[in-house]
C-alpha cells in the first residue's frame, strides 16, 4: 500500500471482497459477550449474551488466578440475543473475566465487583 497526496491508501495488485448477504446485519458468527451490566456492580450484573445458531454454551466466572469461581448457565441456548442474570454478592470486590465457551470456541470479557 501507498499513501497518496490526497489521503488515501491505494494498494497494488488484487482485492478480494466476500459476499455476506447470506448473513443478516448483526448476527455473530459464534458466541458474542457484550459488557455486562452495571460494571461495576455490587449485586446482580447482567450479561449479554449473542449466538449465530443454537448451541450448548458454558459461561463460568474466573478470578485473576485462573480459578473458576461461578457457572452463570450450562445448557443449550438458541440462536438470538440472551440476557443472563448474574449475583456478584459471593464474590470478593476485584476484577473477574467472564467466559462463554461453545463447541466452535469461546469469547471473554472483563467485569469488576465493588462493595
Amino acid at each position: 500500500m501507498a499513501a497518496t497526496d490526497s489521503g488515501v491508501w491505494r494498494t497494488r495488485g488484487s482485492v478480494s471482497v466476500s459476499d455476506e448477504s447470506a448473513t443478516p446485519p448483526g448476527t455473530p458468527s459464534g458466541a458474542v459477550l457484550d459488557a455486562p451490566y452495571p460494571n461495576p456492580a455490587a449485586g446482580t450484573m447482567t450479561i449479554p449474551l449473542a449466538l449465530g445458531e443454537a448451541a450448548t454454551v458454558r459461561v463460568t466466572v474466573v478470578d485473576v488466578l485462573g480459578r473458576e469461581v461461578a457457572v452463570v448457565h450450562a445448557g443449550r441456548l438458541a440462536a438470538g440475543r440472551h440476557t443472563l442474570a448474574f449475583d456478584t454478592r459471593a464474590l470478593a470486590a476485584g476484577v473477574y473475566v467472564v467466559r462463554a465457551e461453545q463447541p466452535s470456541g469461546a469469547t471473554t470479557t472483563r467485569l469488576t465487583v465493588v462493595r
